[in-house]
């Protein structure tokens, strides 16, 4: 009996040394990489992601922004807020809403308020200094310039006639009903037409 109970002594004391001396598999295990949840939702895997409280709901990617900047996904680099660029708001150059009509994308954008349905190009003036559409470098007024007055050297309507395009163009109160080209003197001093240099007076 006495030797039951030493075997039995033995054998319960090598099982406790046995796994005292055993560590969790849990804590051999290699640390993850992962960065925290509480910065990068609810996994929080990978290069580039940021918190989801700063980008949505999932937050995946290089270059994502901040759902309530960048509106309800907010995916990609230079992807400005929806609040400021519309519905989605992606794409470099692209400009607020408020300042550029429906969509506004693109470089070089120009305000709706100042130019119109959409504004889109370079060089595009105030609808309400260029007209219906008023595109291009060179456009000037409608008021100053007719119904379109697009080009260089389109002088103002009040001054030129009902079009009044082209440089040297004179003033129609000077130069009759058209009063185009260089060299084009008055009806009052030249008679019907008054086209030519040295034309003289009717």
């Amino acid at each position: 009996m006495l030797n039951f109970i030493a075997v039995a002594l033995l054998q319960f004391s090598s099982l406790t040394s046995s796994v005292a001396t055993t560590q969790p598999h849990s804590e051999l295990a290699s640390p993850k990489q992962n960065a925290v949840t509480i910065d990068h939702g609810t996994s929080g895997w990978g290069d580039g992601y940021l918190a989801a409280a700063e980008h949505g709901t999932s937050g995946w990617g290089d270059g994502y922004l901040a759902a309530v900047e960048h509106g309800t996904s907010g995916w990609g680099d230079e992807y400005l807020a929806a609040a400021d660029h519309g519905t989605s708001g992606w794409g470099d150059g692209y400009l607020t809403v408020a300042f550029h009509g429906k969509s506004g994308w693109g470089e070089s954008d120009v305000a709706a308020a100042d130019h119109g349905t959409s504004g889109w190009g370079d060089g595009y003036l105030a609808t309400a200094d260029h007209g219906t559409s008023g595109w291009g470098d060179g456009y000037l007024a409608a008021a100053e310039h007719g119904t379109s007055g697009w080009g260089d050297g389109y002088l103002a309507a009040v001054e030129h006639g009902t079009s009044g395009w082209g440089d040297g163009y004179l003033a129609a109160a000077d130069h009759g009903t058209s009063g185009w080209g260089d060299g084009y003197l008055a009806v009052a001093d030249h008679g019907t037409s008054g086209w030519g240099d040295g034309y003289i007076t009717a």
